[in-house]
């Protein structure tokens, strides 16, 4: 459970390096992010970060647990998350929700196994 909060909080800090994000993915990993298609797989899931997840875009992001739960092989994570972007795209602090799920690898790591999440905040506001 540790080891998944640490995840958790690793990827708020390096949320503007996509290969954080794809190196924390299990090669079968989904991505279901709001207005978007769905990602299925490591390597379509890193080409999709790399499309919103840029410096230049995103300047800070915080991830917030609020409920963590295992079953042995699979961790759920709810919670919340803000982020702020760069004026060229918008800028601002946007806010929403995750439901994370993270299955345990052979060599005893944790990641990514589905990764859903949306904005609080309607499209166009």
């Amino acid at each position: 459970m540790k080891q998944v909060l640490a995840l958790l909080i690793t990827l708020a800090v390096g949320t503007v390096c996509c290969g954080v994000i794809s190196c924390r993915t299990a090669p079968e990993g989904v991505r279901l992010p709001p207005n978007a298609p769905m990602a299925v797989g490591k390597e379509a899931i890193e080409k999709q970060v790399r499309g919103v997840m840029v410096p230049d875009r995103l300047t800070e992001m915080t991830i917030s647990p609020q409920d963590v739960k295992t079953t042995g092989v699979l961790v759920v994570a709810r919670g919340l998350y803000t982020m702020k972007m760069t004026p060229a795209f918008g800028g601002g602090t946007f806010d929403g929700k995750f439901l994370t799920v993270f299955r345990k690898q052979s060599d005893g790591s944790w990641k990514i196994y589905r990764d859903c999440f949306d904005s609080n905040t309607p499209p166009g506001k």
